[in-house]
């Protein structure tokens, strides 16, 4: 009799803790790790790409972008972002990310110890920098052991500009214009001229043809304006123009109309204070 009694009550107790763990098991279970956090390291985490996300995000939280492989980190303002490194992507822009110091943060390519804010270093061969156009134009500067140089590397023109207008215009022939951009000769310039040099200078142009040299300009020894000629440069003076309006020429005068021979050779005396004193001191009839 007691078996029998001492059967049923534990078979009522298993019922009872059955029921109990059934109803246990029926609500959610939680699992919460303490390690690595806060102490302690992984030896490798795996982050599934998944598809960009858009709106708001938990800050501090990560991705990874499977249609750029890049690693995307929710910032202060709930938007994601790439990790913040020396470099900050937002959008379109590029920029380094200590803002608060642009004006002490040095750049440099192929070089640690930059001395400017952006510095382009090579080590046996030519360090250049490149900005260029897609199939089209592109703009080279190039530093060379004994040589530098900025200019096109293609069929295309320099032009240097002020105010987003063009001042100086080279084309792919060599050819300069200034304040023009389609100049037709080597130099051709749009405006005035001046050449000024330091006290006792002369100012002067040259033109050359092989071993003839034209010479013009002033002479600083006397101020004079004088064109020269001859097989170097100021070899003799053949007219000066002196500062009271006078014309020295240095040399006979020639007058000749294509092949015909001179009908008539007037040398005429105007006195601009009496107009009816004029005169001619010569006349030449062959």
């Amino acid at each position: 009799m007691n078996h029998k009694k001492n059967f049923a009550v534990m078979l009522w107790g298993i019922m009872f803790f059955g029921f109990a763990v059934t109803a246990v098991c029926a609500g959610t279970l939680t699992l919460t790790t303490y390690y690595p956090a806060p102490f302690g390291s992984y030896s490798q985490l795996r982050l599934v790409p998944r598809t960009a996300i858009s709106g708001a995000c938990d800050v501090g939280s990560m991705y990874v972008d499977q249609a750029t492989g890049l690693l995307m980190y929710c910032r202060s303002d709930s938007t994601y972002g790439l990790l913040p490194t020396a470099w900050t992507q937002d959008a379109n822009a590029v920029f380094l990310t200590d803002v608060t110091n642009y004006s002490f943060l040095k750049v440099g390519i192929g070089t640690i110890n930059p001395d400017s804010l952006l510095q382009v270093e090579a080590q046996g061969t030519d360090a250049t920098f490149k900005v260029d156009q897609m199939g089209g134009s592109a703009y080279v500067v190039r530093s060379q052991a004994t040589n530098s140089s900025i200019g096109t590397t293609g069929n295309t023109s320099l032009q240097i500009n002020t105010n987003n207008t063009a001042r100086i215009h080279i084309t792919s022939q060599g050819k300069v214009g200034v304040n023009m951009t389609n100049p037709t000769q080597e130099l051709v310039v749009k405006g005035g001229v001046e050449i000024t040099v330091d006290a006792g200078q002369d100012s002067q142009v040259t033109f050359s043809r092989g071993t003839t040299f034209v010479t013009m300009g002033l002479d600083a020894a006397d101020n004079y304006f004088k064109i020269n000629y001859g097989t170097a440069v100021g070899a003799t003076t053949e007219l000066v123009l002196l500062p009271s309006g006078k014309l020295r020429i240095n040399g006979p005068i020639e007058v000749k109309l294509g092949s015909d021979p001179i009908g008539e050779i007037k040398l005429r005396y105007i006195d601009t204070g009496d107009p009816n004193t004029s005169g001619y001191y010569a006349m030449y009839a062959p």
